[in-house]
């Protein structure tokens, strides 16, 4: 349908500060989450997990185990393979029509390392589960594990990813002898080697965007259920998708889908780590097969910092060439990431790799792109897949070029910004930039930044003794994800629409913002929308909810099913009013005819079409099921200031002021899309200052096991952050929108370094790691850089 016909009239609810629909039921303690599901009679499940990072499973002795009280069963990965259980299929290649496609070395296929249930032969990371121990009680099961004697034989074992490219380091798959599973290349390398030979100067940095881990506020958890009776299966287990979760657990257990029902009802967050599937997942639905009662499994905070998908993880080498002037020529970089054990997900390097020129107009580049395996947990999309990482090297490689340039570091934004009359915007390796006005996004920012006034600040901290910097980091970032999408919407005679859609929430208010769009397709009470989302049996098409795509698929797809609907409508109505279809309009809500002295809203033809005094093929009409497929990506794009202050005796970094302007299109919610800014800056800033997925050099353990060792950003601190929204349409889909859940984390790394490197600027240091933790400044203030 036409949107325009909706937007600006009495029912129109876009844009509306509605409060979250779900929050009353999720703060009283009513929500369903999936360790809160428990079944008559269910047993419980405990992993046994590697204590080495690569080792060689010789043997695994289980009879003490068993002969435990409450001891069901201890499965290995032996059983599995005994069982013919597959591998999880993860499908770790983006495969839309627009997503940078990744290859392996020369071209060929791209070995993936495959991911069983339980592995037969060898462990290949630290908190790999090798066994699985089942038991009446979760303290039995957990007890057992302890009995469960394994003969482990280490292996040579590496953790770095550059490590990993060292000729005489061990492979972590025979495969792969030189651990290389990805290698390609992008841009135009010839015309980029031209540019460096002509450049008046060139600016070198070299990066690592360590690891981090999601940290959801509910560890992850599923329970089984096998019906002998009917022989289907049931999994009680949040995710990103219950959808695909179904297709590929049906696969390792070799069944066919209909066999399987998924449901992921409530989900206390995700960030991406849980858009795969986990071993746990298929391993109580085999066992409760296999047992005959339902198993359910809970990890432990410690288990999830051992065993969760991680994020980032990528070093880069990257150059920028410049004309005296500031103009920039070409950007060259070398970027490796860190896949893990298992090639999980490649999104991360995919959409960097697209993004490699930020928001800048940089007649051509030249990116090497590579993926490695080591022996640590594998990594797969974190809060903006791939972005922040590339985004961090080129807003350093920006401020660091204006200072050697002796530059201001705005006017040389200004300078080499893509201007809005260059969208839409072909970058120097094929990503196509769908919109955005990126300079006065800038302007904007300073603005409420109040960076005018900084030096004043300064002086002012100055005189405390204190450190003040201010650093800016501009940004865009890609939205595609998987392209097809599936609505149905029925108007019941109750007076409620039923909304199914194949989304996942995990914390996005999709249930009000959704109903926000339904609602004014429809001109219908917001309050009287029912989404209905993360069942398989009621939800049968869905790409869940990652890469800020849900937005975007489900209000597109809502509004080719609120056209269906409406021309239903009109047919019911001009059959009741004894006119033609073409005569009654859809208006304030109502189908009118002219002279016609009665209308109807959608719930009183659905009260008509009830009482049955209709011709049979209305009986269906308010019901409808609508599928888009949609490939096209959005470029959702912002800038970021953040003032800090250090205290040169303790090294400690005080946040002051953080502003952010965010372009996310056509904004459905303004305070669920502010409430996702905050939470995306918080993130960000946690990479920065104190999240570190810490691996010991010496012996290839996890050093931050818990929330003791792990720092996450807390309240107290963070400021009061100052965000505005812009919303600049995107052509790409009907309502023009974005994407909005990512656009905070994608440049807070990049100015909060900044901003610290600015503080700093009297010591001479032209760069610092991250996390930039308290030792780090304190050593560069006081000349310990070791």
């Amino acid at each position: 349908m036409d949107i325009k016909n909706a937007l600006g009239t009495v029912h129109d609810r876009i844009g509306e500060h509605l409060t979250r629909k779900e929050d009353l039921r999720l703060l009283t303690g009513a929500g369903r989450f999936s360790d809160d599901i428990s079944l008559p009679g269910q047993a419980y499940a405990a992993m046994l997990r590697s204590p080495y990072p690569h080792a060689r499973i010789v043997a695994i002795d289980a009879r003490t185990a068993l002969a435990m009280p409450g001891v069901l069963a201890v499965y290995t990965g032996v059983d599995c393979a005994d069982d013919g259980l597959g591998a999880i299929p993860h499908s770790p290649l983006p495969s839309t029509r627009y997503d940078i496609k990744l290859t392996g070395p020369a071209g060929g296929k791209v070995f993936e390392g495959p991911h069983w249930l339980l592995p037969p032969d060898r462990a290949r990371h630290v908190g790999e589960a090798v066994a699985m121990v089942v038991a009446a009680t979760r303290e039995q099961a957990a007890d057992a594990v302890e009995a469960v004697q394994v003969e482990f034989e280490e292996l040579p074992w590496i953790t770095h990813s550059e490590t990993a490219l060292d000729a005489a380091t061990a492979a972590v798959w025979d495969e792969v002898p030189d651990n290389v599973l990805v290698e390609s290349w992008f841009g135009d390398r010839e015309a980029t080697e031209r540019a460096f030979a002509a450049a008046d100067h060139v600016v070198r940095m070299n990066f690592h965007v360590g690891r981090v881990t999601a940290c959801a506020l509910e560890p992850r958890a599923a329970l089984a259920h096998y019906d002998a009776g009917t022989g289907r299966y049931t999994l009680y287990a949040g995710s990103g998708g219950a959808v695909r979760q179904k297709r590929e657990l049906a696969s390792v257990l070799g069944i066919v889908p209909d066999q399987l029902r998924v449901v992921s009802l409530d989900v206390g967050g995700n960030f991406g780590s849980r858009n795969r599937v986990y071993v746990e997942f298929g391993l109580v639905l085999w066992a409760s097969r296999k047992l005959g009662c339902p198993v359910k499994y809970t990890a432990s905070r410690s288990e999830s910092f051992l065993s969760d998908y991680q994020g980032r993880d990528l070093v880069m080498h990257t150059e920028l060439a410049l004309r005296s002037d500031g103009k920039f020529l070409a950007l060259r970089s070398s970027n490796l990431s860190n896949v893990g054990a298992r090639c999980v997900s490649l999104s991360p390097l995919s959409k960097g790799s697209g993004l490699i020129t930020g928001s800048y107009a940089i007649p051509t580049a030249s990116l090497r792109s590579r993926a490695v395996f080591t022996n640590t947990v594998p990594t797969t999309p974190y809060r903006s897949s791939g972005r922040p990482e590339v985004n961090f090297a080129i807003e350093r490689l920006v401020d660091t070029a204006a200072k050697e340039l002796q530059i201001d570091r705005i006017a040389l934004r200004r300078k080499n910004l893509v201007a809005p009359a260059a969208m839409p915007y072909r970058n120097a390796v094929g990503m196509v930039y769908d919109s955005g006005e990126y300079e006065s996004n800038m302007d904007l920012a300073m603005k409420i930044a109040d960076w005018k006034d900084f030096e004043t600040r300064r002086e002012s901290a100055r005189a405390r003794g204190q450190l003040l910097g201010i650093g800016l980091a501009h940004y865009v970032e890609s939205s595609i994800g998987s392209p097809k999408e599936r609505a149905e919407i029925s108007i019941l005679p109750s007076g409620r629409v039923r909304v199914v859609i194949g989304t996942q929430p995990s914390g996005q208010g999709h249930e009000t913002s959704f109903s926000q769009v339904v609602a004014t397709l429809l001109a219908v009470p917001v309050a009287a929308v029912d989404i209905v989302l993360g069942d398989t049996d009621v939800v049968s098409v869905g790409g869940g909810s990652h890469s800020g795509r849900s937005m975007r698929h489900a209000a597109t797809v809502f509004s080719i099913a609120a056209g269906q609907l409406i021309e239903n409508g009109r047919q019911i109505a001009a059959f009741l009013l004894e006119t033609g279809p073409v005569e009654v309009e859809f208006t304030d809500g109502r189908f009118r005819a002219p002279g016609a002295d009665n209308s109807f809203d959608f719930f009183e033809l659905a009260r008509r079409v009830e009482d049955g005094f209709l011709p049979a093929h209305f009986k269906s009409a308010l019901a409808v099921v609508s599928d888009n497929e949609m490939h096209d990506p959005v470029f959702p794009n912002g800038c970021a200031v953040c003032e800090c202050e250090i205290d040169p005796e303790t090294g400690c970094v005080a946040i002051t002021r953080y502003a952010a302007v965010d372009d996310v299109g056509r904004c459905i919610n303004p305070l669920i899309v502010h409430g996702q800014t905050h939470g995306g800056i918080a993130q960000g800033v946690g990479q920065a200052l104190s999240e570190h997925c810490v691996i010991d050099a010496g012996s290839g353990q996890t050093l931050a096991g818990s929330l003791m060792d792990y720092a996450l950003p807390r309240a107290d601190t963070l400021p009061s952050f100052r965000t505005e929204i812009v919303e600049v349409l995107s052509p790409t889909n009907p309502f023009g929108i974005k994407a909005g859940g990512e656009g905070g984390t994608t440049p807070a790394p990049a100015a909060v370094i900044n901003a610290i490197v600015d503080a700093l600027r009297d010591y001479g240091i032209r760069d610092l790691p991250t996390p930039a933790t308290p030792e780090v400044i304190w050593r560069i203030i006081h000349g310990d850089r070791t």
